[in-house]
């Protein structure tokens, strides 16, 4: 619940809600082409009053202004550079910075310049990269309960680390083959995915060593898609356009 009142109410296939003293308004496909009739996590940001819901599905939402008639905005793979549509909870640091945890990718943190971070096994010591929920203790420190790994513990002593894996790909927009290069190590065992417009992945494999390498595109339906590399340095997302 808000400070003036307002409540947001997520829900298992029944649609979103906002609740006043007298008004109940509610969003789902079937009533205004809502993005999810699940909602896995709701939050208010305390400074904005903007609101945050973790979907299933459908990524991170977010809803500003007036909550009658305000704006939506969708964090998605295809539009931003998250790294899961997959998320199970949502949760709200003092500075205003959603924090989400997903189904595949670990902790993800939106920063104010839409930027994503994923604290995931790969980079941290989050002992597994499925979060079911998270939790800001009194102290400042971050808890996650995940599926397989148990509770975890993170302190925010530290700010958030600069994005370690930077890559391009040429030529973008690609036709029938695209050539990607990594400018920093991965570490060994990197791996690669290519991720259509829907978030299905339709190419992958493993990162060479020399950070220089192919991808096969002629099989790949035409449009919007996403590189996402991950790497013992950390995980990034490079969009991409196939023509």
């Amino acid at each position: 619940m808000r400070a003036d009142g307002l409540v947001a109410i997520g829900t298992l296939n029944g649609g979103f809600h906002y609740m006043t003293e007298s008004i109940v308004e509610a969003h789902a496909t079937y009533i205004d082409q809502f993005f999810d009739n699940t909602q896995n996590g709701v939050v208010f940001d305390t400074i904005s009053g903007d609101r945050w819901l973790a979907s299933p599905s459908q990524g991170l939402l977010r809803n500003f202004g007036d909550w009658q008639g305000g704006t939506w905005f969708q964090y998605a793979v295809w539009n931003s550079l998250i790294l899961s549509n997959s998320l199970l909870c949502v949760a709200m640091d003092g500075q205003g910075r959603p924090w989400v945890g997903s189904v595949d990718a670990g902790i993800l943190v939106r920063e104010p310049n839409d930027t994503f971070f994923s604290f995931n096994v790969q980079n941290s010591g989050l002992p597994d990269n499925g979060v079911t929920c998270l939790h800001f203790a009194s102290d400042g420190a971050l808890w996650a309960g995940t599926y397989e790994g148990g509770a975890a513990r993170m302190t925010m002593n530290v700010s958030v680390p600069e994005a370690a894996v930077r890559a391009s790909v040429f030529p973008n927009p690609c036709m029938d083959r695209c050539t990607v290069q990594v400018d920093k190590g991965l570490g060994a065992m990197a791996t690669w995915e290519l991720l259509d417009a829907g978030g299905r992945q339709v190419a992958y494999g493993a990162v060479p060593s020399a950070g220089l390498f192919h991808i096969d595109t002629d099989a790949v339906a035409p449009g919007m898609l996403t590189l996402r590399i991950v790497g013992i340095q950390g995980i990034t997302n490079v969009r991409l356009a196939k023509s």
